[in-house]
């Protein structure tokens, strides 16, 4: 056995061999330095929309001084324990040491799994934060991390020899019953199978074998926050084992299905090259496909899935095979862009399929065959009519009565004006104005949002499924919304505002009204259940056409752009309202001027389609297809600003923002809890940024990325809380708070409140809701806290799931535009302007500004750096820059660059680079 004494100097060993490596590393600080570990550390991702490259942005924990971590490095795991955090490059940083003595910065997003006090915060300060221990104190520091640290990796080594031979054991016991089916698990679930109590290290331990094993347990996309493992199914695992042993014994199946394959794809390029000027169709195939066959195509469509990076990919050695044999290639980087492309190839996917779509993660709800869902549908029928009983219990009971019929306030013939686009599906917010006569200057504003807490009790089934929806999802393709049309649009319980009053029966909602003077200022607030009868719908364009105001100005640089239509006068009484409305949307901006708000404006592209999608989706296989034609889909580019601040938009947007404020307020004054969104101020480089940023605001509080971006440190994300903290990025002031209520039909969240609130305004009548007993709030401050955490990773899968999509279209339309003019063909489709003259090349002579740090690409060892595209409207990489670039492209300096590379599949990515044509 080594001895102690030997033991250590080996580690001092070590923890100097990283120092003298630090001594030629690039320097840590470029704008901004790693702080003192005694600083504040933020709770929020950094710079979520610059995460995007991988996996979205999750929400994690904090990580405290002294804890023991696994961190993402270079997409592989390794073990460090934290010492230090701060600000380095614009972004909130852990100093992590690791076993060899060398010190890491990962990114706090970087933490999948943690264990707290695994050293104490006084050693772990004692360490120091610099790349080289620069006293004996912190080198000896260092040297007692790395023996507790040891000792930690045997205790885990231990226990995984126990944990591995009961791993097939395990997956039988906790997959879905459906060999089909995708399952969940948290690793906590898993080692409570193992131990009674399982200490930090057993978790930790059975998390290293579980991740190790990717064939069956795959990490969801929150894992470092919740842990939840997703379980491969059955057929799914048959399927990946076959191939791996026809590949591996080059078994003769695999040729037979490529020459078939080959073949097929063959006769399906003939139809794509003819149907170039139709619109999207499918037809019958004359091929069948064999088992052997079909056992591939599952085994190529299951690789299609966005998994995490550090997990190994069980599908990619065998996809290789495949792929390389499919299409001759030598070298497969982005495989399943391929993947995808040999399925559209052989017409088991259509060149429109949307992955993003289709993938499990998402849970949506694929189903399209008619006569299911017309029997959805007559169910939910059936149900509203039968639900008699006066306490819901059975998941498909509904209220039999409106629980808050005998609280209800009847707004009378008072006009409510819902503003929407002209294609919105569901309508869930209405806005009213009430002068005072005996209060000159003070209004009355009042919001009316749809009202499903009325009719839907949490314990409904379709209640459940939006828990787990959480949001209506508005897709390309379709959208699947939170609650279905047979109920939303019922036209006796229907949900969308004016369904029920357009039919004889007034619309139940929940009224937020805010008592407002000329500044702007919030005097008092109501929240009342009511009952609205002039429902008057009215879309944004129109509006806007009525009151002459400034719109969002659209950009369509691949042309088939949209000319504004006409519209009908609205009426004199309806203008002088909405003149109101747009005065008091005016000083609440001035308020949020004042209280020194800021945001920045960039231009935003996205597709949109111009006519309906055929609505079949997911692999055909069994009963093979062809493929003819495209959808006529539209690329458009605007700014976020004219989004948000200008026109009739810019007025609802207010009016919604007020409503959510006087909610917050009103809970706060009774009690009860709710959960707040909340944002702090971003940090700025130095004081003389903030002043320079509020001076170049324009009139709205907008400032231009480019070239002001730089002045930013830090931007922290929003978050849920109990409290009544501010909003910075809405503008809402500390102590009072921003509760989200306006979108009950698309939001589940929205609905939570709708239900907290109801039972607060029955138990001040000393009612209650049917079902509730005892007394106290509806959901305790309790649940509501655990409540926030699973709303804020809901949040941020489906916005990175958002983004993925927006840029897996975009791209998809770019590249099809390249595809279908390369080399001068079908010319006689390029657009052209009002003039009749060719439009210019969108692609050409592009330029974007710099908005990240120049890094080194872990793959090509290049240099890389990402760029906003303003023509186009998107973020992308700039690969192989040239050093003497790279070193001047600072934050907000603008690149000449060119379209190099567009990949699809479940990662989409355009890469760029540096265009030195266009350097003079």
């Amino acid at each position: 056995m080594p001895s102690q004494r030997g033991d250590e100097m080996r580690l001092r060993q070590k923890v100097q061999e990283s120092a003298r490596k630090a001594q030629v590393a690039i320097p840590l600080v470029r704008s901004g330095a790693l702080e003192s570990p005694s600083q504040q550390v933020f709770n929020e991702p950094i710079l979520a929309d610059q995460v995007e490259q991988d996996e979205c942005a999750v929400y994690t924990p904090e990580t405290p001084l002294g804890s023991f971590v696994e961190m993402r490095r270079n997409d592989l795991l390794q073990e460090g324990i934290v010492i230090g955090s701060g600000f380095m490059d614009r972004q909130w940083k852990l100093a992590v040491i690791t076993k060899d003595g060398e010190q890491w910065l990962p990114l706090k997003d970087d933490v999948f799994f943690s264990i707290p006090s695994i050293i104490s915060s006084d050693l772990a300060t004692r360490c120091g934060i610099q790349p080289v221990p620069e006293t004996p104190t912190q080198l000896n520091a260092r040297v007692e991390v790395l023996k507790r640290f040891r000792k930690v990796e045997r205790e885990v080594e231990n226990a995984m020899v126990d944990l591995s031979r009961k791993l097939v054991s395990v997956y039988e016991a906790v997959r879905a019953k459906d060999p089909d089916a995708w399952a969940e698990v948290t690793v906590s679930e898993i080692a409570k199978m193992f131990y009674k109590n399982p200490t930090a290290i057993e978790i930790f331990a059975t998390h290293k074998l579980l991740m190790n094993n990717s064939a069956r347990f795959v990490a969801a996309a929150a894992y470092q926050a919740n842990q939840i493992l997703r379980i491969r199914p059955l057929n799914h695992v048959k399927d990946l084992n076959q191939v791996q042993e026809w590949v591996r014994g080059r078994d003769p199946v695999v040729k037979e299905f490529l020459t078939k394959a080959k073949k097929v794809a063959k006769v399906q390029k003939t139809l794509t090259e003819s149907s170039v000027k139709e619109g999207p169709s499918s037809e019958p195939a004359k091929h069948s496909w064999t088992e052997a066959d079909k056992t591939i195509i599952r085994f190529l469509v299951a690789s299609l899935r966005h998994g995490r990076s550090i997990q190994p990919d069980p599908y990619t050695v065998s996809l290789g095979s495949i792929l390389k044999g499919f299409y001759g290639l030598s070298d497969i980087i982005h495989i399943d862009d391929v993947v995808q492309k040999l399925l559209v190839d052989i017409g088991v996917f259509t060149p429109w399929q949307d992955l993003i779509i289709i993938e499990p993660s998402n849970k949506l709800d694929l189903e399209t065959r008619p006569a299911v869902l017309k029997e959805r549908e007559e169910g939910i029928i059936r149900a509203l009519v039968n639900s008699k009983n006066p306490v819901p219990i059975h998941p498909d009971d509904f209220y039999a009565t409106d629980p808050m019929e005998s609280v209800r306030h009847d707004w009378g013939n008072m006009p409510v004006y819902v503003i929407d686009d002209a294609c919105a599906e569901e309508l869930d917010d209405g806005i009213s104005i009430e002068q005072i006569p005996s209060e000159p200057g003070n209004t009355w504003v009042h919001i009316h949002v749809a009202d499903p807490a009325s009719l839907i009790p949490p314990t409904n089934a379709l209640a459940q499924k939006a828990s787990r929806q959480f949001e209506s999802w508005y897709m390309l393709p379709k959208s699947f919304p939170l609650f279905p049309s047979a109920l939303t649009h019922h036209p006796t319980h229907g949900l969308s505002l004016g369904i029920r009053s357009r039919n004889g029966s007034p619309d139940r909602v929940m009224t937020f009204s805010a008592k407002v003077d000329s500044a702007g200022n919030i005097l008092d607030q109501q929240v009342r259940a009511g009952l609205i009868r002039n429902v008057q719908i009215l879309n944004y364009d129109a509006v806007d056409a009525a009151l002459a105001l400034p719109t969002a100005e659209v950009e369509y640089p691949f042309g088939n752009g949209v000319e504004r239509g006409t519209f009908n006068p609205l009426a004199p009484e309806v203008l002088k309202d909405l003149r109101i409305f747009k005065e008091i949307a005016d000083a609440q901006r001035r308020q949020r001027l004042a209280r020194n708000w800021f945001s920045f404006d960039r231009k935003n592209g996205y597709v949109e389609r111009v006519n309906e999608m055929p609505t079949d989706v997911g692999a055909q296989i069994d009963t093979p297809l062809h493929h003819r034609g495209f959808p006529n889909l539209r690329y458009k580019v605007d700014e976020l600003c004219l989004q948000a601040e200008y026109g009739s938009r810019a007025i609802i947007a207010e009016m919604m923002k007020l409503s959510c404020r006087a909610a917050s307020r009103w809970c706060l004054g009774k009690n009860i809890p709710v959960l707040r969104r909340s944002s702090d101020p971003m940090v700025p480089v130095s004081e003389e940024a903030i002043d320079k940023l509020l001076n170049v605001r324009d009139e709205v509080g907008y400032v231009p990325e480019a070239g002001f971006l730089d002045l930013i440190m830090f931007a922290p994300s929003a978050r849920y809380t109990l409290l009544p903290e501010k909003h910075f990025g809405l503008g809402v002031p500390e102590g009072e708070g921003y509760v989200r209520v306006t979108s009950p039909l698309r939001r589940y969240g929205d609905i939570v409140v709708h239900w907290q609130i109801q039972h607060a305004l029955l138990a001040e009548k000393g009612l209650s809701l049917p079902g509730k007993v005892g007394s106290g709030p509806r959901f305790s401050s309790e649940w509501m806290e655990e409540f926030g955490g699973a709303m804020a990773l809901a949040d941020q899968h489906i916005k990175g799931t958002g983004r993925r999509h927006k840029r897996y279209w975009a791209l998809s339309y770019i590249k099809r535009w390249q595809e279908l003019f390369a080399n001068g063909r079908n010319r006689e489709l390029w657009p052209k302007d009002a003039e009749g003259r060719p439009i210019e090349d969108p692609l050409e002579n592009l330029n974007g500004y710099v908005v990240t740090m120049p890094v080194i690409n872990k793959l090509t060892h290049a240099m890389q750096v990402q760029v906003v595209l303003p023509r186009l409207g998107l973020k992308e990489i700039v690969g192989n820059v040239p050093s003497h670039v790279s070193t001047s492209a600072h934050v907000g300096t603008y690149l000449p660059v060119k379209v190099k590379d567009i990949n699809l599949g479940v990662k989409p990515v355009m890469t760029l680079e540096y265009d030195k044509s266009q350097v003079r």
